[in-house]
């Protein structure tokens, strides 16, 4: 596989987005996408063998499997993180290695529909908690490490594209495999 066409399995709908629309109807659209996801992501498998959860997206990429359980362990991160951006002044993001985390056991073996059940709730209560934010609460920012300062309206934007992200890359091999 040529490197740019690599490019375009790893990135289906583009890389990251520096900068996110943060207007209100984009922001609508942002925790609709958050909210729609576990039934996406549940349609998009609906049916696969446990020989297809296994299969990689892309050459040297992670098995559908570990994509799940990232979503679900990145979005509890998310999650977690939205909240403490409200509930404390100058929150500082603890970042974690997805990739360290998607090679542990649970990440490999464990059935998806583990993961699946709390993308399912999680992102009930996620959904909840963001159209609860005042505009004020939107404005708040917070320190990421890895991303630095952010604020609450454009974390939103990035977790949408972030799920957006790896159910274009789910629904990809889908399509190159025939399923």
């Amino acid at each position: 596989m040529s490197e740019e066409n690599l490019d375009l399995v790893r990135y289906p709908i583009g890389k990251r987005p520096k900068v996110v629309d943060v207007s209100p109807a984009a922001i609508l659209n942002y925790i609709n996408d958050l909210e729609s996801l576990p039934t996406r992501l549940r349609n998009a498998i609906s049916g696969w063998s446990e020989a297809q959860l296994s299969q990689s997206y892309r050459p040297d990429g992670w098995a559908i499997k570990q994509l799940i359980h990232h979503i679900a362990d990145s979005h509890m991160q998310a999650y977690i993180r939205f909240k403490f951006a409200i509930a404390e002044d100058n929150f500082t993001v603890k970042p974690y290695d997805e990739n360290v985390w998607a090679s542990l056991e649970d990440a490999t073996n464990s059935d998806v529909e583990f993961s699946l059940n709390i993308i399912d709730g999680m992102h009930k209560r996620l959904a909840a908690f963001l159209r609860s934010l005042s505009p004020a609460q939107l404005k708040r920012k917070f320190f990421h490490p890895e991303l630095g300062e952010l604020v609450m309206e454009e974390y939103i934007g990035l977790y949408a594209w972030h799920s957006n992200h790896h159910l274009a890359q789910i629904i990809g091999l889908k399509d190159r495999m025939g399923w």
